[in-house]
């Protein structure tokens, strides 16, 4: 995070892609045993989502640039198709090391990784069910078998990491609504900006510019570690706690971004963990941090639903919302809206659209100096955050 400090891009995004490559290169090397019953790995699934010249690139670029240094996991980067990648994984490949040696990599890790992810894999209705399946390593213990006419591909303990960046509209033409509600979303990172961190033309030299090969030499290092993550009792009753009041009621949730938080808090844990020390220890700092950083992403997830329902002006709904929950205070005027959205909708559609959300209790409408203002309600604005709890 120093060394990007005077790069453009949100720091998040060069946050969430510097976890990922920790992700990457530990591969299913460490875990945490969850109560006997499974091991929790740390690979993640991460999207930087936002618009088109946000400087998405770099931060991926940085991170595919410190996992081929460690160069211990296959990077997969361009364009592909999901059976090219299965295929790719299936087949050990032997890598020259130092000295002139060689050694093999024969396990069925990789780093799934591009700056631009609707053209990362070639489209395909049956992709993302794919990744989504392969995600769960725990419950892909040994093999996961591919089978298909032209022949049969077996992944030995398949572990994949993926990072990519995304805009709102690849997104919508990437991830169907099947996707979203189907668990790939549940199990995807979002990581949702619509602003830079900093300006900075580069007209002059960095202080401290970002260095691949520096970076990844603590790196080299995490990636020889093996064996089980752990945390003390008073750590385990700290997020258990924690646990239990977020789940106060049933949570409404309909990507599974919040049913799946306590497994996903627990892998951003371990890899903060990993990040500071070769300790294999998570600390109360690592949870609470972890906690910080997972919880809004419940509302980033629960967005991706917007626009994706079968109803004529679904799409423009979900763009008025949007624009709703972004301003001050939740509300804007109409003729702001229409200024802005004119090539989404038209003067009727926005009335439509108010006419609904005004019966559904979204959002209410009046009158300020003459000229028509709309506002999300309370309940509105909790429901879109995805914390409204039944």
């Amino acid at each position: 995070m120093a060394c990007t400090k005077e790069m453009e891009a949100p720091k998040t995004f060069y946050y969430w892609s510097a976890l990922a490559a920790v992700s990457a290169i530990l591969k299913d090397r460490v875990y945490i045993n969850r109560g006997g019953a499974f091991k929790l790995y740390p690979n993640i699934y991460v999207l930087l989502y936002g618009t088109s010249g946000l400087r998405k690139g770099h931060p991926i670029n940085l991170a595919k640039k410190m996992v081929m240094e460690v160069d211990n996991t296959r990077v997969i980067s361009g364009r592909s198709s999901i059976q090219a990648i299965i295929k790719d994984l299936s087949e050990a490949k032997t890598k020259e090391g130092s000295g002139g040696k060689h050694r093999m990599i024969s396990d069925s890790a990789g780093f799934v990784v591009a700056s631009e992810f609707s053209n990362a894999i070639i489209k395909d209705p049956t992709a993302l069910t794919i990744l989504t399946d392969l995600y769960d390593r725990m419950y892909n213990a040994g093999e996961w078998r591919n089978m298909l006419k032209s022949g049969i591909e077996d992944l030995k303990n398949p572990t994949i990491t993926m990072l990519g960046g995304v805009n709102e509209a690849q997104f919508k033409d990437t991830v169907s609504l099947r996707d979203t509600m189907g668990g790939f979303i549940g199990r995807t990172f979002i990581i949702l900006e619509r602003t830079r961190g900093v300006l900075n033309s580069l007209w002059q030299e960095l202080d401290n510019p970002p260095d691949a090969s520096k970076l990844a030499v603590y790196l080299k290092r995490v990636a020889c570690l093996e064996g089980e993550v752990i945390y003390s009792d008073d750590v385990g009753r700290h997020f258990d706690s924690w646990y239990h009041e977020y789940f106060k009621g049933e949570v409404e949730d309909e990507t599974g971004s919040a049913l799946r938080i306590l497994e996903n808090m627990l892998k951003v844990a371990m890899l903060l963990s990993l990040s500071e020390d070769e300790e294999r220890v998570i600390k109360k700092s690592h949870v609470d941090e972890a906690i910080e950083l997972v919880e809004p992403l419940v509302f980033s997830a629960k967005r991706t639903v917007l626009g994706q329902g079968k109803a004529s002006l679904a799409g423009q709904t979900a763009t008025f919302l949007t624009e709703l929950l972004g301003r001050p205070n939740y509300k804007c005027l109409r003729k702001d809206m229409l200024a802005k959205h004119w090539r989404d909708f038209d003067a009727e559609d926005c009335d439509r659209i108010a006419n609904t959300m005004v019966e559904n209790n979204a959002i209410t409408r009046g009158l300020v100096d003459n000229k028509v203002v709309y506002a999300l309600t309370e309940r509105a604005v909790k429901e879109l955050q995805g914390l409204v709890k039944k």
